[in-house]
């Protein structure tokens, strides 16, 4: 089911951001990104085991330069690579780009 349902949440600054909900299915939600999204994408990105097929893992700069590409593609182009986060939970378990 596409949702194109938006959410009003308040970040650690209080200002009002816009959260989109993209594509809702049983299990999974991706949605634009949060800044909550990012301490668990850096650890992911910090994992050996899960970077094992990308060049390196990355520090913390180098995420937040991936996240900051994300949210200006999105802003340019209206679409980019989504936060997806279990349902069940909330729970972050890393990105998809929907075509």
């Amino acid at each position: 089911m596409i949702m194109l349902d938006c959410a009003l949440v308040k970040n650690d600054m209080t200002q009002a951001q816009k959260v989109m909900k993209i594509l809702e299915t049983e299990r999974l939600i991706l949605r634009t990104w949060r800044e909550e999204d990012f301490a668990p994408f850096c650890a992911m990105n910090q994992n050996p085991k899960v970077m094992e097929y990308f060049p390196s893992v990355l520090n913390e700069s180098e995420s937040r330069a991936i996240v900051d590409k994300v949210e200006q593609h999105f802003q340019a182009h209206g679409y980019t690579w989504y936060s997806t986060v279990l349902k069940s939970s909330g729970a972050f378990i890393g990105m998809v780009g929907v075509t």
